[in-house]
């Protein structure tokens, strides 16, 4: 079966709620031809899967992360999407400690092509940033 007509069938999986059979045909498409718009449009929805858990009993944000920077390497031909999901994934890991690289990441999708959604998470790392320096300064 041509390439196109697996990436329907995944899209038709994947928004019917079928995300076995979305995500094994993902991973197929991505084996076969990684670094295709196919095969880059099944990491990032693959991504998106592992990010908020539709594949297994909880989200496994390694697995997101991994997927999210090979979609960052792609960022000239698809955007600031894979650059912003590597800082979500961040931010969801350990805002705190990861701070730094969410707001660099931010910043680049920003630059990248404007992302609103890349302006908005560094507001909530800053938050998070202001709670742990009061809960240290014995504030709350």
């Amino acid at each position: 079966m041509p390439i196109g007509e697996r990436w329907d069938i995944a899209g038709s999986a994947y928004v019917s709620g079928d995300f076995a059979k979305a995500k094994a045909l993902f991973d197929e498409l991505i084996n076969e031809s990684p670094h295709s718009p196919y095969g880059i449009g099944a990491r990032y929805l693959r991504a998106r899967g592992f990010e908020d858990g539709i594949f297994s009993a909880e989200p496994d944000l390694q697995k997101a992360y991994d997927d999210f920077a090979v979609v960052r390497g792609h960022a000239d031909e698809y955007g600031s999407d894979g650059t912003l999901g590597c800082a979500r994934v961040l931010f969801e890991m350990d805002r705190i400690s990861n701070r730094d690289d969410i707001i660099s990441l931010c910043s680049e999708a920003i630059a990248q092509d404007s992302n609103v959604k890349a302006m908005m998470l560094p507001g909530n790392v800053y938050q998070d940033v202001l709670k742990d320096g009061k809960v240290r300064e014995g504030c709350t």
